[in-house]
């Protein structure tokens, strides 16, 4: 008899790629003159919603897949890992973005 599947596991490897295509979207956008503010305005919190759902939902199944048979831990482990990585690159942006800004602002 085949296991049950790992729900929150394919949860967690959805969520990342719709994080990953929302975060390719924002900087494609980006270099559109006045659309990419906007999107950026919209994608960017979409983004950091769905990476947050890839990591708890990744989490979850992780440990379920520790219960069972270890099915799903391949497809929790890559929603934990994309969910993590676009943390820190969206937060190393947002640190760029103030450093930058600021010493655009002080050059006047």
């Amino acid at each position: 008899m085949d296991q049950p599947a790992n729900v929150a596991a394919s949860i967690s490897l959805t969520s990342a790629l719709a994080t990953v295509v929302l975060f390719a979207l924002t900087f494609c956008a980006n270099f559109v003159p006045f659309v990419g503010g906007v999107c950026s305005l919209v994608l960017v919190p979409i983004g950091w919603f769905t990476a947050f759902v890839a990591l708890v939902s990744g989490i979850v199944g992780w440990r379920a897949a520790g219960l069972r048979d270890d099915r799903g831990k391949g497809a929790a482990l890559v929603g934990v890992v994309t969910a993590l990585v676009y943390f820190a690159v969206q937060i190393l942006l947002l640190l760029m973005g103030m450093v930058f800004g600021g010493l655009a602002y002080l050059a006047g």
